[in-house]
C-alpha cells in the first residue's frame, strides 16, 4: 500500500552493482499494459536483463490460475526448473484451469481486456473525483485504494459500518500499516458501477 516501485530504476541499479532484482507483479497483471503485461514489463519497457527476475500471477485480474516467470535466457529458465520446481510443494494446473487460462489470454489478444481496462481506470479515477484525491493510493496507476485510521478499533468500527451499509472491504492492520494504526482497503474493479462507486465515496467521506 501506499505506491508504486520504481522497477526500471532498481532493475538499472542492479545491473550497476552486480546484484539482483526479484520483481513479483501478481497484481499489476491483465490490468495494466498493453495486452495486459502489467506493470512492471511495461515500466521496464519490455527489456528483461539478466539481473532480473519477473514473476506474475494467472490467479488474479488474469483470471485463470498458475503463474509464471519471465527471465533473461533459456539457461536462466532452466535454473528455475530444476532448483524451484513448482512441482515440490503443489501440482499442475487441472484440466478445466488450463481451458480457463486459455480463454482468458484469447481475450487479452482480442482487445477484450484492454475494453476493460479503460472501464477500470474510469471508475478508479470517479473514485478519486469523488472522494476529492484524499484516499490513500489517490491518483496512482493501482486500483487499491484506502482510508487510514488513527487505531485499530477504529477501523474495525468503520468496517462494520461501511458492511452494514452494504459495502464489503478489507480491515488492514500491522505490519502492514504503522503498529497500532489501521487501515480500510478497497479494491476497484471494472463491473463496478458509477452509481455503487458514488455510494461507497459518500460513505468513505463521511467516516470519521
Amino acid at each position: 500500500m501506499g505506491g508504486l516501485i520504481d522497477v526500471a530504476t532498481l532493475a538499472r541499479l542492479a545491473a550497476e552493482h552486480g546484484g539482483y532484482v526479484y520483481i513479483d507483479d501478481a497484481h499489476g497483471i491483465s490490468i495494466n499494459g498493453r495486452l495486459g503485461t502489467g506493470y512492471a514489463y511495461t515500466a521496464l519497457s519490455g527489456n528483461i536483463i539478466g539481473e532480473v527476475l519477473l514473476v506474475g500471477s494467472l490467479s488474479k485480474a488474469f483470471g485463470g490460475s498458475g503463474g509464471f516467470a519471465l527471465v533473461d535466457t533459456d539457461a536462466d529458465a532452466t535454473v528455475i526448473r530444476r532448483e524451484a520446481n513448482p512441482l515440490v510443494f503443489g501440482h499442475a494446473n487441472m484440466a478445466p484451469h488450463t481451458a480457463v487460462n486459455a480463454e482468458s489470454a484469447r481475450m487479452h489478444l482480442d482487445g477484450s481486456v484492454e475494453k476493460l481496462q479503460a472501464t477500470l481506470w474510469d471508475n478508479v479515477a470517479h473514485f478519486d473525483n469523488a472522494t476529492g484525491h484524499q484516499g490513500v493510493n489517490a491518483g496512482s496507476r493501482s486500483p487499491i485504494r484506502g482510508v487510514t485510521f488513527d487505531s485499530e478499533q477504529a477501523t474495525l468500527e468503520a468496517g462494520i459500518a461501511l458492511k452494514d451499509a452494504g459495502v464489503l472491504c478489507f480491515p488492514v492492520f500491522y505490519p502492514i500499516v504503522a503498529h497500532g494504526t489501521g487501515l480500510l482497503r478497497f479494491a476497484l474493479s471494472a463491473r463496478h458501477t458509477p452509481a455503487q462507486i458514488d455510494h461507497l465515496a459518500a460513505l468513505v467521506t463521511d467516516t470519521p
